[in-house]
C-alpha cells in the first residue's frame, strides 16, 4: 500500500496515460508472522504499453532502479544516477550519463508531501475537490486493491472498474 503507489504515480506520468487493468503477484517469505507481502510483482496494461513493477522488502539495501523501455531508447534511472540512451537510427546508440537529485533515501519524502499539502490547500480553495492528484490517488489504491483480488485469483489479469480518462 505505501511503495506501490510511488511506482503507479510515476508510470502514469511516465506513460502519458492511465492503465485498464493489472495481474499481481505477491508473497511472504514468513507467512502468519507477518501481515504484509515481501514481495510484489504486478503487469500493468495500459493503452499505449505494459509496465512492469517489481517491489521487494528483503533486499539488504535500499533502492530504488526504474526502466523505461521504448522504440527510440531507454532510460534507467538507479537512485540518482540517470542513463539515457538513444537510438541513432542505426544499430548505434547515443549514451548520456547524469547524476540527479531525487531524494529517494529519504523515507518521510517531505519534499514531495509539502507541495503536495500546499496544492491540496489550494484546490479546496478553488473548491476543486477532485483535482488530478485526487483523482490519481483514487486510481493507486484501486490499482493496490485490485492487485491484492489478482494475486488471490492466481495473477489473473483484472480490469480496473475506475479508469481516469488522459
Amino acid at each position: 500500500m505505501d511503495h506501490g503507489s510511488h511506482s503507479f504515480y510515476l508510470t502514469f506520468d511516465w506513460l502519458g496515460s492511465y492503465p485498464i487493468s493489472i495481474a499481481a503477484k505477491m508473497s511472504n517469505l514468513k507467512s502468519g508472522k507477518y501481515d504484509t507481502e515481501d514481495e510484489f510483482t504486478a503487469a500493468l496494461v495500459f493503452p499505449n504499453g505494459t509496465a512492469h513493477v517489481h517491489l521487494t522488502w528483503t533486499a539488504g539495501v535500499r533502492k530504488a532502479i526504474y526502466v523505461v523501455e521504448g522504440e527510440k531508447g531507454s532510460i534507467t534511472m538507479e537512485d540518482d544516477a540517470l542513463l539515457i540512451e538513444t537510438r541513432n537510427g542505426s544499430d548505434l546508440t547515443d549514451i548520456e550519463q547524469r547524476s540527479i537529485t531525487s531524494d529517494w533515501a529519504d523515507a518521510s519524502h517531505a519534499a514531495w508531501f509539502n507541495p503536495l499539502f500546499n496544492d491540496f490547500r489550494t484546490a479546496i480553495d478553488r473548491s476543486d475537490y477532485a483535482g488530478k492528484e485526487a483523482q490519481e490517488a483514487l486510481l493507486c489504491v484501486q490499482l493496490i486493491n485490485t492487485a491484492y483480488r489478482s494475486a488471490e485469483q492466481g495473477s489473473r489479469e483484472l480490469p480496473l472498474a475506475y479508469v481516469l480518462q488522459d
